[in-house]
């Protein structure tokens, strides 16, 4: 029987939100964990976020159930290893269109876009332009999360109003709307 040690990522009174500790891993460094997850996501207003990697681009769009199913809205969270504590579960998120594979990445200037490429086996330093961090939007709610960029601190994966892009905002506030993704499992 193997042994693992467990940390409390968050909490409540319902509910404790655990990781399993990453030994063996180099500081500083992000490891892939083999684990994918298919995923639709939406945002506080149910919009189902759309890949564009021709134009670079995400944007939510208001879909009925069918065409939510289609590739462009099938996105895949990669699970990843790290050695911080207590920032939420590091992933990146790739989408297939047209049997190529793009992975979702933030730009210097906040913009997230797309190149094509597999998720990265191992990522080297602290900091990344693909990583995020999975975070609970509100103690007690499992289906909502907010995203963390690695790469600028307090800035999370956001809709923007008006354009309905998705872009990294930076959010203080830890009940910022704008932030609040859905992630549903999708076959």
């Amino acid at each position: 029987m193997n042994d693992c040690r467990l940390r409390i990522v968050e909490h409540d009174e319902d509910f404790i939100y655990v990781e399993e500790e990453n030994e063996g891993l180099d500081s500083d460094a992000w490891r892939f964990s083999n684990k994918s997850i298919s995923c639709i996501i939406q945002n506080y207003f149910n919009h189902t976020l759309e890949a564009s990697p021709e134009n670079r681009s995400a944007q939510f769009q208001d879909l009925t159930e069918s065409t939510s199913q289609k590739d462009r809205c099938k996105f895949k969270l990669h699970l990843y290893k790290d050695t911080s504590y207590g920032s939420g579960i590091a992933v990146s998120f790739t989408v297939q269109v047209e049997n190529k594979i793009y992975l979702m990445y933030c730009t210097k200037d906040k913009s997230i876009e797309f190149r094509e490429g597999e998720p990265l086996t191992s990522i080297p330093g602290n900091t990344s332009d693909i990583i995020f961090y999975q975070q609970v939007f509100s103690l007690g709610n499992s289906e909502m999360f907010r995203f963390r960029s690695s790469l600028f601190n307090r800035c999370y994966l956001a809709c923007e109003r008006g354009s309905n892009r998705l872009y990294v905002k930076e959010a203080p506030d830890e009940v910022d709307e704008a932030c609040k993704l859905k992630v549903m499992n999708c076959p």
